[in-house]
């Protein structure tokens, strides 16, 4: 729940009650890397919903980067979309560029969620 781009982004947009509720159950903990203090925790998920995303490097697994993105449908969060990678293989510009297509994917995917659910 504390770690992994996938889950922070879900994490992200929880009603403050919801997130109170799951951040009062133990942390994992992966690597050196996982955040394991509350207030660290919530700090983060204030940026991942500034910038829209979440960024992770290293935080499950020492050699991985993560990258999701909300699935946002009828003004609520409904899943999160994401990718990991091998860090060796993710540069910035790498980064940059499946940010962009995750928010493209997301953005499909939740406009065909939208649709199947209004019918």
């Amino acid at each position: 729940m504390n770690a992994g781009a996938s889950a922070l982004v879900l994490l992200a947009w929880k009603r403050k009650d919801e997130l109170d509720n799951l951040l009062r159950r133990p942390l994992g903990y992966f690597s050196p890397h996982t955040l394991t203090d509350r207030d660290a925790i919530r700090q983060s998920l204030d940026r991942i919903r500034t910038a829209g995303s979440a960024l992770t490097v290293s935080d499950v697994d020492e050699d991985a980067v993560g990258i999701a993105v909300p699935v946002v449908a009828s003004g609520e969060v409904v899943a999160g979309l994401s990718l990991v990678a091998p860090r060796a293989n993710m540069g910035s510009a790498q980064l940059h560029r499946a940010q962009a297509d995750l928010r493209v994917a997301a953005s499909s995917i939740a406009e065909k969620y939208s649709l199947a659910h209004t019918l």
